[in-house]
């Protein structure tokens, strides 16, 4: 996990955070495409744009999925201190 991402400690925060890393890396590379083909047509149209749908598709899947693994981690935590304090057995029960 990107280490500014895991300072901010707050899964939004996060998820804003490495939203805007991808994008501007996204728009970096359109830039960067465009000006190595000023003359580009509609097939390379066509393939920029697959290409940055698929990339934003995997950042935000990327995205959600670190959220609810962080989430949890939260859960378990809570249960763990519950467990603790309560002197229950450690295995989870089924509800």
């Amino acid at each position: 996990m990107n280490p500014a991402i895991r300072r901010s400690g707050d899964p939004g925060t996060h998820g804003t955070i490495a939203w805007q890393q991808g994008y501007q890396l996204l728009i970096y590379h359109l830039r960067l495409f465009e000006d190595l083909h000023q003359d580009h047509g509609m097939a390379e149209m066509l393939f920029v744009a697959s290409v940055s749908h698929r990339f934003l598709d995997d950042l935000m899947i990327s995205i959600t999925d670190e959220f609810l693994s962080a989430q949890l981690d939260v859960n378990e935590e809570k249960w763990r201190r519950r467990v603790r304090k309560s002197g229950d057995s450690p295995t989870p029960t089924a509800p």
